[in-house]
């Protein structure tokens, strides 16, 4: 039983599963992903969630295959992991040699179970990468298989399909605003702050956000914008909380319009914001 992740889980414990982004089991050995994946992002293989507590999910860290089999002499045998995308087909992983009594003459039915540990996700070896990409947009399927160790296959296998999405880079800029006399007089602070702001939102909002590697850049403007006068007329002090809005979007888009930035933010102090 197998599920990708890129950040966020197919089955995840902070959402319940709905039409759109649920992983859904179409039969024994097939399963449906329908959260997308995105190209060129980091992505790892993990097992099915088994509870709703992160912390304490065995399941969560082991891939299974398994079934029932007359066979009575063990054979050693491999996982493989292959992942299939309109660019090509590729070899993602490939486990030790595990044993599974798939060879000799054949007994009484029983059960057999082939269990893979896998606590950081595959692939997670020391010698290979620690993380697989798609390559390109469309469907894709993963098929996780047992081998021999010559690369025959056991027929045991379990795929899980879904699509890939590419996204395009976007372009945020932070822009310090003061609107007191009070903030005016110390706006090297807020300018440093915006500039950190800026630094530490482009390394981490990819974390979160389906973008691939350098899919955001976040720009700190250099200059502290003096906005007194906006706020002091009279106008302002007596209008809706809607006109309000509307007018703090105007100057925003100016900004923007200047910048040719996707998107904007303004950046105050906090007794600033709390004016306002």
């Amino acid at each position: 039983m197998v599920r990708t992740e890129q950040g966020v889980w197919q089955d995840d414990y902070a959402f319940a599963d709905q039409p759109g982004k649920q992983l859904t089991r179409l039969s024994r050995t097939q399963y449906r992903a329908e959260l997308n994946m995105v190209k060129g992002r980091p992505t790892r293989h993990f097992g099915i969630r088994g509870s709703t507590d992160p912390a304490k999910d065995p399941k969560r860290n082991r891939i299974v295959i398994k079934g029932k089999t007359t066979r009575t002499e063990d054979i050693d045998v491999q996982f493989r992991f292959t992942l299939e995308e309109t660019s090509g087909t590729r070899e993602i992983f490939r486990s030790e040699v595990h044993q599974v009594a798939l060879g000799g003459p054949c007994g009484e039915l029983r059960d057999f179970e082939v269990t893979l540990e896998v606590p950081d996700g595959i692939p997670a070896r020391s010698d290979s990468p620690p993380f697989f990409t798609f390559q390109s947009a469309g469907d894709y399927r993963i098929i996780g298989e047992l081998i021999r160790p010559d690369g025959t296959p056991t027929a045991l296998e379990v795929t899980v399909e879904g699509k890939v999405v590419e996204t395009q880079p976007i372009e945020i800029h932070l822009v310090p605003v003061v609107i007191s006399d009070a903030t005016a007089k110390m706006p090297e602070p807020l300018k440093k702050f915006t500039e950190e702001l800026a630094d530490y939102s482009q390394k981490r909002i990819p974390d979160y956000f389906p973008l691939a590697p350098g899919g955001i850049r976040v720009v700190a403007h250099p200059r502290v914008h003096d906005a007194r006068a906006f706020v002091a007329d009279k106008w302002f002090r007596e209008t809706t909380e809607w006109a309000l809005r509307a007018r703090l979007t105007d100057l925003m888009r100016t900004v923007a319009q200047l910048s040719l930035a996707n998107r904007m933010v303004a950046v105050l102090y906090p007794d600033d914001f709390t004016n306002l």
